[in-house]
């Protein structure tokens, strides 16, 4: 008896969730204009870079000089003279001016994007 009950009231409860009406769901879209807004940067844009030519010098085993042993035993030697480093330090100091220059104008970007 306990048996029949149990089932009635499973089927009963079961059957209840099922006739439950259903939601009327409706789908609307709409299509939004999104404006960006304008950006004023009062940082100009970086110089462009003007890079001078580096002069290198190889030096061999055949060449005759103080560092004969060095070359030896690494077959070659590369080098710059005084005044090709100058030119290689300046252009490294172009270089670390327009990333600077860079970075500052990247940052204002930045600045002004996010509200």
């Amino acid at each position: 008896m306990k048996i029949c009950l149990y089932c009635a009231l499973f089927i009963f409860l079961l059957n209840g969730c099922g006739t439950a009406p259903k939601p009327d769901i409706q789908i609307a879209s709409t299509i939004e204009v999104i404006e960006k807004p304008e950006i004023k940067i009062a940082y100009p844009r970086p110089s462009p870079l003007s890079l001078k030519p580096v002069k290198w010098h190889t030096l061999s085993v055949n060449d005759q000089g103080r560092y004969v042993e060095i070359i030896r035993r690494t077959n070659a030697l590369v080098c710059l003279s005084p005044g090709g480093y100058e030119v290689l330090a300046t252009n490294m100091s172009n270089i670390l001016r327009y990333l600077r220059q860079s970075k500052i104008l990247f940052e204002q970007y930045e600045n002004e994007r996010t509200p």
